[in-house]
């Protein structure tokens, strides 16, 4: 259910001044008709993050993952040389 609509933060802002919300503590009056604005700039770990997320980059990691187990564990040492069985 939506109760209010607006067009932008001011805008919410606005609508939510004066309006009455119910916590475990009791009620509470919103005061938000002055309020400091701050911005949240996403840093190059937050974009590292989004990218590695996104559900299809994550399958194509995970799916390169498998199989480097599976071609690690078929052909011993291909990849890490020192762990075949001919260097004992």
């Amino acid at each position: 259910m939506v109760d209010l609509v607006a067009a932008d933060i001011d805008e919410l802002l606005k609508l939510l001044d004066g309006r009455e919300i119910d916590l475990k503590q009791g009620k509470v009056t919103l005061k938000t008709k002055d309020l400091e604005k701050i911005y949240y700039e996403p840093g190059f770990r937050d974009a590292v993050l989004r990218v590695i997320s996104d559900p299809n980059i994550a399958y194509i990691l995970m799916m390169i993952g498998l199989a480097g187990l599976y071609f690690e564990l078929a052909i011993r040492g291909l990849f890490f040389p020192g762990s075949s069985e001919r260097s004992r």
